[in-house]
């Protein structure tokens, strides 16, 4: 990319540093650059637009406040990482005593007391080795070794505890395994970290948007917009016009946890069935993105599951397959089937057609 975007030739099996630089100079102003090794590879480039082109925010438990106009304001309080900062480090260092110690007591040496008369039985001073000492005539034992401490695994205990403050707490998964109320607590407990997570990335893509939006008005630049609605394609430009227009940004992810969709899926059951209406539980409690969509497809495949729709269906894939003789035949079944019905009465919306009437 160096050199491809900024013809610039880096020394070969070393690594650099490049920095992407950015300098508020005045409102409405900022300068851009890029240095690497001490150079400049891109000259400071004055850009005229209302905000740095990046986003900071903290992961709190409290959602930013937003006025009217949609943009964030302060206030976002504590974030929701403080109670583990500077734990891994002393959380660390407690694992390094445990597995130090540990690997003492695993290979320490044996003593072999002996006088004159005693044999010698190794000399060097290595874990798992005999160590040679003079006292009484022989004997051999292990050397005296403390055990950890208790005092240091209640300590680490502790700082694995508040380290599950800032993750989702972890569940093991034993025999017999844990009941569902454990489940539903460890749920309950993972929610207060996964929410504020999900919130935040919400308004990371807001900011995101907010910030191309604001470079679009400010480089009064047109933007060619293609999608597809309503299985309709269709194509438009928004103009630095349209964005002035009183609007407001809003992304929304929906989140669907292993431990939350089949508890998702028994709470939409139940409503459904002490009933409330199908388009609401799908939109407010599946967080199905296109309800009406889904309702249209249920009753499209309620009649390609009827006998007229598997019939249609089969003289479809008969004149795909060339076989126009059957294809015509299994035409003029249907169209049999449809006078005698007629003939017979069918059900019709007010009543019955009969014969004659």
């Amino acid at each position: 990319m160096l050199k491809s975007e900024h013809n610039y030739e880096a020394a070969k099996d070393k690594d650099i540093e490049v920095c992407d630089y950015w300098e508020y100079l005045e409102e409405g102003k900022v300068a851009n650059s890029i240095i690497c090794e001490s150079d400049f590879i891109k000259k400071p480039e004055i850009l005229k637009i209302p905000s740095m082109p990046f986003a900071i925010r903290p992961v709190s438990t409290r959602p930013p406040v937003s006025d009217s106009a949609g943009t964030k304001l302060k206030g976002y309080g504590e974030s929701l990482f403080a109670a583990g900062r500077g734990i891994n480090s002393v959380r660390n260092r407690f694992v390094s005593i445990v597995a130090n110690q540990a690997n003492k007591l695993a290979n320490q040496p044996l003593l072999n007391y002996r006088d004159a008369q005693g044999k010698s039985l190794g000399g060097e001073i290595l874990a798992g080795g005999i160590v040679d000492l003079d006292r009484d005539h022989q004997r051999v034992e292990a050397s005296p070794m403390n055990d950890i401490p208790q005092a240091v695994l209640g300590i680490l205990d502790w700082l694995n505890g508040q380290l599950e403050q800032v993750m989702l707490p972890k569940i093991p998964i034993g025999s017999p395994a844990p009941s569902g109320t454990l489940y539903n607590l460890a749920q309950e407990a993972g929610n207060k970290i996964f929410n504020p997570q999900l919130r935040n990335k919400q308004s990371f893509y807001e900011d995101i948007c907010r910030l191309i939006e604001e470079q679009i008005i400010a480089g009064g630049i047109k933007v060619k917009v293609q999608s597809v609605e309503n299985k309709k394609y269709y194509e438009t430009t928004y103009t630095p016009v349209d964005l002035k227009k009183p609007h407001i940004i809003e992304v929304k992810f929906t989140a669907a946890t292993p431990w939350s969709q089949f508890d998702t899926a028994q709470v939409a059951q139940m409503l459904i069935g002490i009933g409330l209406p199908r388009l609401w539980v799908w939109e407010n409690i599946l967080k199905v993105q296109d309800p009406k969509l889904l309702q249209d497809l249920i009753a499209l495949e309620t009649y390609e599951q009827s006998p007229q729709g598997m019939m249609k269906r089969a003289v479809e894939v008969l004149k795909d397959l060339g076989y126009e003789f059957e294809a015509n035949k299994l035409v003029e079944q249907m169209d049999m089937m449809e006078a005698q019905e007629a003939q017979m009465g069918v059900p019709a919306e007010g009543g019955v057609n009969a014969p004659g009437q």
